[in-house]
């Protein structure tokens, strides 16, 4: 069986629910370029399964608030299809038996290195094909509204601070207007950022949404590509080494004097402190984005200015 290499597939958002730290590190030390999302708690463990609506969850048997079987059968009760893999010190154990009774996909014996997570990964990628963009969205949708439901029974946050989707400003395929989606599938984007390892995650990822993708490793390239090719969103990493992407929004602003259409800019900072408000608004930018990144995050900004696009008038995009 093939290992899994992380410049050929897609990136995954990845949750582990794990209290020991050793096995935690070595989990994320092999989940390198996925979205990964950890917690050492039960309960801390399934708010962040439903807000995340994780590819994968690693998740150990014992906890210190509960047992993760519990959480296993919630999960799998909630989302058959998920992926779980349990972490456990004892091959022979009632638990395992169990787990396997409960749904879990499959089961790693402690200690385990990075080839047991390897295995798992190569084979979730084996049983799962390429998801269709709709049932992406759907299967999204349905977590944040469970999500939505947990919060307010915790009594977390108020009635009002929920007008706005939890998913980050996305709705369900079948809510997306004809128009809106054919804008979204006409649309150019272009990403630029001097990790390939990022590049090729977000070029095979955007492509699977169904997007036009161009990509760049250098602000000297993108701005080349800039001046001789038309986007309608980019996003670029702002502490490029040539050619930053502040210095990258302010010249294709005054580039774009020349023409009759608007291109929306996105900013991509290490972290918020980073995320100068003033920097990004005197660049041009639209706005600016906080690392990590998953695939569905841009995405999301994709839809959210397309959908700004409408409003604002086909003519803004005319060529």
């Amino acid at each position: 069986m093939a290992i899994y290499d992380p410049q050929l597939k897609r990136q995954l958002t990845i949750l582990i629910v794990e209290d020991e730290r050793l096995y935690r590190t070595i989990a994320s030390q092999t989940l390198t370029g996925h979205k990964k999302i950890m917690s050492q708690e039960k309960e801390k463990g399934y708010a962040l399964f439903l807000e995340h609506c994780p590819d994968i969850v690693f998740l150990d048997i014992s906890l210190p608030d509960g047992s993760g079987l519990e959480l296993l059968k919630t999960m799998k009760e909630f989302d058959p299809a998920v992926f779980v893999v349990m972490m456990t010190k004892s091959s022979y154990s009632q638990d395992v038996n169990q787990s396997i009774i409960y749904g879990a996909n499959g089961y790693i014996i402690k200690p385990f290195n990075q080839q047991h997570i390897d295995l798992y990964l190569e084979r979730f990628y084996e049983e799962n094909p390429k998801r269709e963009m709709k049932e992406i969205c759907k299967r999204r949708n349905r977590y944040g509204e469970e999500w939505v439901r947990y919060q307010q029974d915790k009594g977390l946050f108020d009635e009002y601070v929920l007008s706005s989707s939890v998913m980050g400003g996305t709705r369900p395929l079948d809510e997306v207007s004809a128009e809106l989606k054919e804008r979204i599938d006409n649309w150019s984007v272009l990403y630029i950022d001097q990790n390939i390892d990022n590049i090729r995650h977000v070029e095979i990822g955007l492509s699977d949404y169904g997007c036009k993708v161009d990509v760049s490793l250098s602000g000297q390239d993108a701005s080349e590509k800039l001046l001789s090719s038309v986007y309608d969103i980019i996003f670029v990493e702002c502490s490029l080494n040539d050619v930053d992407g502040y210095q990258l929004a302010n010249m294709l602003r005054n580039h774009e004097k020349k023409l009759p259409r608007y291109t929306y800019v996105m900013g991509i900072v290490a972290d918020q402190h980073e995320g100068n408000t003033q920097k990004w608004q005197l660049s041009g930018m639209d706005g600016v984005m906080v690392k990590p990144l998953s695939i569905q995050d841009i995405y999301n900004k994709i839809v959210l200015f397309a959908q700004r696009s409408l409003e604002k008038g086909e003519q803004e995009f005319v060529v």
